[in-house]
């Protein structure tokens, strides 16, 4: 019976009971289960919640059930007990609380693979307690669901038929398509074709959003027809004549899209969707929107010009770029000029590069083109180098033309210049005539003291002469004849009067000399053989000497070198060309107080120097004087005319002295003179050229018309004469004091040469010592010369120098002109306690050294002993 009652309720034994009954491990003791059995008298199986058993034992702490002392069991229950206590377990310890159903595993993709996150221990501690991490584990590949619709015919099925009027399209739907189009046309912006970066985003943003790609691509299909049929390109204007390519505006991009048009980069990125690229691409073809924010990035643009327009860029060091704006300038990174390509390259935010463009548009439009025969220059072939070079020096592109018989010029004309005044054509004309043309009027010679330099000497390179030479001159490399020269000493400079006195074709003068320690007065002027108001009736000669170095150009044979071979003797080659290149003495030795009255260097005189004009005849271009206006000015105002000379003849001497620090170039010139006052009435032509100029020498202003037309000249004035060297040229007509009356010839002169000269004047033996500061320009270059000059001057006396005048005239009347110089006493008009005697002594000594005429020897020994160093000025800083 018990066991098929244990049968009949092993339904009701859970799991854990059932392993209990099998023998679990965590049965008790046999002894333990006897006692328990022994003290309970009552068996439960299964659980107990019996409901005659509400109040069943429960387990203490310990393990031991409890017994209720009021229920002790009978006779028959306790046998069974006993019996039963070896197979029944004690019950059971209460139920541990269920544990949580498992979460369902989550599994990611990644890569493909389907993955899950698994908790994996670790080997340290992470916050007292062991660490851990959740490692994702690939658990299979992911396979993509592919289906495939095959599509069968029927066979049975019955045949489809097409209706024509069913491919045709709806009105409705393309009236919604039109409808589409208008809407999105509605979004342009009116008028503002450059927006914010905020404001192009949101519209971009509106198109992306409200419209669908085919709709975005339709209307820019739309838009790009009728742009078509009504032949507008808002992107392609046109270029001008100069420019041979030109290549947009292009930002920089850092992520620029490669094959992209040049409009879209900077707005179209490589992370961009392609409907954004779309609504971008539609905003910049057909609405020409831009961005702020791009186009204030740096970018690059580029021009390609013809030849001669770029050349024009090249020039004056790029003073085109002076009219730009400085607000613009500040934001342009670079401007190249690539001449190898012909390419002008700007980097710049667009709005500062376009208006370099512009600007450079703006120059290229005032160029001028002119031409001119080479004839008239010279009858020899230009080179290209020289062209090249004059047009540097002129600021214009100089070339000749195809058929190489005209110069063409082309330069950029300035609006706010006169048109009076020359052009630039006319300056390159100019240039080229002084450096190439004729010189009929001009003679020179050489002449090496001593005479046996020619064999004992060698070529020296001289530094750097470019500055004090014409432009023409510039192009070779200069060197001077010099001799082997033992250790300085006194006694070993050659005797005096080496210079011969045959080197000068024209007497020094006619003893009429001019005191120039004050202004002159019209009755000197009478005095020296001027006819007032005319012409001069005789021809004035003005003998000076500068010094410096006389130079060779360098030779191209190399068996003739400055190193001589051992086998042979070196010797001068006097048929290479020659200059001078001016030298002053040493600094410490150069002292030339204006002891002649004569105004300093804030006194300036322009040189404006006139030729005959190519368009006279041949035989009167010969024949005619060459015109050199004189005008005097100080710091502030042109002051007055001081004279205008024909110049008839120029000679030129070059002495050179091999074993001596410089040599010498001796120049003499004839001229007929015109007094200032008398200009007016003889010549208007010239004031009606003055009156056309813009004569500032103080502000280095000096422009001029290029042409003096209507000069009328006395026909004696072409006549040649016989020149005597021991003599002055006496002029036919020479008793008639008025020029006036001879027959006048109308000549046209041109232009040759403007040059401003700032001079210092100081007594040498007598004679007048002249420092000159002399600026040219570019044709003839800045230089500084010291020069003596057969004038006879004399020194005033010091102001504190109180003696009697010794004796200073002898029997003969000759002067004795060392000591009249010593002895020279200065008295005021008023001075109390002067004798008069004393007063007109001194005036006799002053006119009887005036009286005495410049000889030729005298002139020549004071030169000798200035190159030479025997007087106070030295040209080494040592001897100084």
């Amino acid at each position: 019976m018990l066991s098929r009652k244990l049968t009949q309720g092993g339904s009701f034994v859970c799991l854990r009971c059932r392993l209990q009954l099998a023998g679990a491990y965590r049965r008790l003791p046999f002894a333990a289960v006897t006692v328990s059995s022994t003290r309970i008298g009552q068996r439960f199986i299964g659980t107990y919640d019996n409901p005659s058993h509400a109040d069943g034992p429960k387990s203490q702490k310990d393990g031991s059930p409890t017994a209720d002392s009021d229920n002790e069991p009978t006779g028959d229950a306790a046998q069974r007990d006993e019996r039963s206590a070896t197979y029944w377990p004690p019950p059971a310890p209460p139920p541990r609380p269920p544990r949580p159903p498992r979460p369902q595993e989550r599994t990611y993709t990644s890569r493909g693979q389907i993955v899950a996150p698994e908790q994996e221990g670790l080997d340290i501690d992470m916050l007292g307690k062991p660490g851990s991490a959740i490692v994702l584990r690939e658990k299979r590949t992911r396979k993509k669901k592919r289906q495939l619709v095959e599509l069968k015919l029927d066979a049975a099925a019955p045949e489809t038929q097409v209706d024509p009027a069913s491919l045709l399209t709806d009105d409705n739907a393309a009236a919604e398509s039109e409808d589409i189009l208008v809407n999105i046309h509605e979004l342009r912006p009116k008028d503002k074709r450059i927006l914010s970066d905020k404001e192009f985003t949101q519209l971009k943003n509106t198109l992306v959003d409200g419209f669908t790609s085919a709709q975005l691509t339709r209307y820019i299909r739309e838009y790009e027809t009728i742009r078509q049929l009504s032949q507008e390109d808002d992107h392609t204007p046109e270029l001008p004549a100069w420019v041979l390519e030109h290549q947009p505006w292009v930002p920089t991009a850092v992520n620029r899209v490669e094959s992209v048009e040049a409009h879209l980069v900077g707005y179209i990125t490589k992370g961009m969707a392609p409907k954004s690229r779309l609504a971008v691409r539609l905003m910049r073809n057909c609405w020409d929107l831009s961005n702020q924010l791009v186009l204030d990035r740096d970018g690059y643009l580029s021009l390609r010009l013809r030849d001669v327009e770029f050349s024009l860029l090249t020039l004056g060091n790029r003073r085109w770029l002076e009219g730009t704006q400085r607000a613009i300038l500040a934001h342009v990174k670079e401007v190249r000029l690539i001449r190898e390509s012909r390419l002008v390259s700007v980097v710049a935010p667009k709005s500062a590069a376009e208006a370099i463009v512009d600007r450079i548009h703006g120059v290229l439009s005032k160029a001028r083109t002119s031409e001119f025969e080479t004839h008239l220059v010279s009858p020899e072939p230009l080179e290209p180098g020289v062209l090249e070079e004059v047009g540097r020096l002129t600021n214009t592109v100089t070339r000749l033309d195809s058929s190489g018989k005209k110069v063409v010029v082309t330069w950029i004309h300035m609006p706010q210049r006169d048109e009076n005044f020359e052009n630039a054509c006319e300056t390159v004309l100019r240039f080229l005539r002084d450096a190439y043309g004729p010189k009929p009027l001009v003679s020179s010679t050489l002449r090496v003291v001593p005479e046996s330099s020619i064999h004992q000497g060698r070529y020296l390179p001289v530094l750097d002469p470019e500055r004090k030479l014409p432009w023409q001159e510039r192009f070779d490399k200069w060197e001077r004849w010099t001799a082997a020269v033992p250790h300085w000493k006194t006694e070993s400079i050659p005797s005096a009067g080496s210079i011969p006195t045959d080197i000068l074709p024209f007497s020094l003068g006619d003893g009429k000399t001019v005191e120039y320690s004050r202004p002159e007065t019209r009755e000197e002027r009478s005095e020296l053989g001027f006819s007032t108001p005319g012409w001069s009736t005789k021809a004035q000669t003005d003998t000076s000497v500068v010094f410096g170095h006389v130079v060779f150009a360098r030779q191209k044979n190399p068996a003739v070198s400055g190193t001589p071979s051992p086998g042979s003797a070196p010797q001068l080659d006097t048929s290479l060309s020659r200059t001078f290149v001016p030298a002053l003495p040493a600094l410490g030795s150069l002292n030339l107080p204006n002891n002649l009255m004569e105004e300093g260097l804030w006194h300036s005189t322009t040189v404006i120097r006139f030729v005959p004009s190519p368009d006279v005849s041949r035989e009167l271009a010969a024949s005619a004087p060459e015109l050199e206006l004189r005008i005097e000015a100080d710091h502030v105002e042109v002051k007055a005319l001081t004279s205008l000379r024909a110049v008839k003849e120029t000679f030129i001497g070059d002495v050179l002295f091999p074993a001596a620090p410089v040599d010498a170039r001796l120049v003499q010139r004839r001229y007929f003179d015109l007094p200032g006052p008398s200009i007016e009435q003889h010549v208007p032509s010239v004031i009606t050229f003055i009156t056309k100029s813009d004569l500032r020498p103080w502000a280095g202003k000096l422009s001029t018309p290029p042409v003096l037309l209507g000069v009328h000249l006395p026909r004696r004035l072409l006549i040649s004469t016989t020149t005597t060297p021991a003599s002055g040229t006496t002029m036919p007509n020479a008793n008639n004091n008025d020029g006036d009356n001879d027959d006048s010839v109308p000549v046209d002169y041109t232009l040759a040469s403007i040059q401003v000269q700032r001079t210092v004047t100081a007594e040498y033996a007598n004679l007048r010592l002249r420092y000159t500061s002399i600026q040219a320009g570019h044709r003839g270059g800045e230089r500084a010369e010291l020069s003596l000059e057969a004038v006879r001057v004399v020194a005033p006396p010091p102001e504190d120098y109180d003696s009697d005048v010794a004796q200073v005239v002898d029997e003969d009347n000759t002067v004795d002109e060392a000591g009249s110089r010593s002895r020279f006493v200065s008295h005021s008009k008023n001075s109390p306690g002067k004798s008069p005697a004393l007063t007109g002594a001194k005036e006799q000594v002053r006119a009887a050294i005036l009286a005495k005429p410049v000889e030729p020897d005298e002139f020549l020994q004071a030169t000798y002993g200035i190159v030479h160093e025997r007087d106070r000025l030295k040209w080494h800083a040592k001897r100084s």
